[in-house]
């Protein structure tokens, strides 16, 4: 009697399966593209942040007012020279003059001295960006090799039909402009004063109905106001004013001897004081001007054809 062994059909063929399942299958996977550089990006990223921080707006404004500064007191010592060169009263005035003269050259040589400082350190500067500058297009140009898929050309492109739309939609939107102010923005009575930080211009508007408005002199051609600060002192109660460590003070007349140093207006905290209550004697009814002199920190006033100086002292 023979035993005979049936073996249903699906049985077959999961062992048919398992059999194949234990083969080893491996492929070759050659990659022609060569792995993007990371690190190096990210050194190109830090230089870039090196040098946005390196070069500022504000190194440029310093510069700018230093010039600004050295023009305006030039302007002055020459007006200052011209004022002794008439003058023949012997002694007394011509002493004082000449030592305002002498203030002034110390100021302008202070000045000089320190613009020449600066210079060089912009020279440096601009030497060390131009070259970092070369050295990140030239890193940029071999990282742009990676972009296979041409994301950054097209990028670029787009950049490029921007800016053509933008002058086109400019051009088309140009409207002629006035030929004359329009009425209510006009400047009246422009005085100009200067103190460490610079050249300020104090001046008052229709707009602002009479109040003395202190605007920071940018040079340019022409000459423009800058950041601007509005006071709620009226300007015609006011007889002259002067700038010294950024404040604005103004006087106001009180007899023919003593004229009052009132009013006070803190560019930096935007305070304003109505009491300052600093009274001067006077050697003359009449004060045409005052000027603050950092150099010796003294207070210069011009009273009908004759100069003043008081000693200032900051509490």
């Amino acid at each position: 009697m023979k035993l005979y062994v049936i073996i249903p059909l699906w049985a077959l063929l999961t062992f048919t399966q398992q059999a194949s399942a234990l083969e080893i299958c491996a492929c070759e996977l050659n990659i022609s593209e060569k792995a993007f550089p990371h690190e190096k990006l990210r050194i190109v990223e830090t230089n870039v942040s090196d040098c946005n921080s390196n070069i500022t707006p504000q190194k440029t404004v310093e510069l700018e007012s230093l010039l600004l500064g050295l023009e305006h007191r030039l302007s002055q010592l020459n007006k200052d020279v011209l004022i002794l060169e008439k003058e023949d009263d012997g002694e007394l005035y011509g002493v004082l003059s000449l030592y305002v003269i002498e203030n002034e050259m110390t100021e302008i040589k202070q000045l000089i001295d320190k613009l020449n400082s600066t210079m060089q350190k912009h020279q440096i500067l601009t030497a060390n960006a131009t070259k970092q500058l070369e050295n990140l297009k030239t890193e940029m140009q071999e990282l742009e090799k990676f972009d296979t898929m041409q994301v950054i050309k097209g990028q670029q492109a787009i950049a490029a039909l921007k800016v053509d739309l933008r002058k086109c939609s400019e051009k088309l939107n140009t409207t002629v402009a006035p030929t004359e102010p329009p009425q209510g923005y006009p400047y009246t009575d422009l005085d100009l004063a200067t103190d460490e930080s610079g050249v300020w211009v104090v001046y008052t508007t229709t707009q602002d109905f009479g109040n003395l408005v202190l605007s920071k002199l940018e040079e340019g051609e022409p000459p423009t106001l800058r950041r601007t600060w509005r006071t709620s002192v009226y300007k015609r109660a006011v007889t002259n004013t002067f700038m010294a460590c950024g404040v604005l003070y103004a006087t106001r007349y009180i007899n023919r001897e003593v004229e009052e140093i009132f009013y006070s207006f803190n560019t930096v905290t935007g305070q304003e004081k109505f009491n300052i209550g600093i009274f001067m004697n006077k050697m003359s009814p009449n004060i045409q001007s005052l000027n603050y002199s950092p150099v010796d920190q003294m207070l210069h006033a011009y009273c009908d054809s004759n100069m003043v100086s008081y000693k200032v002292l900051f509490g």
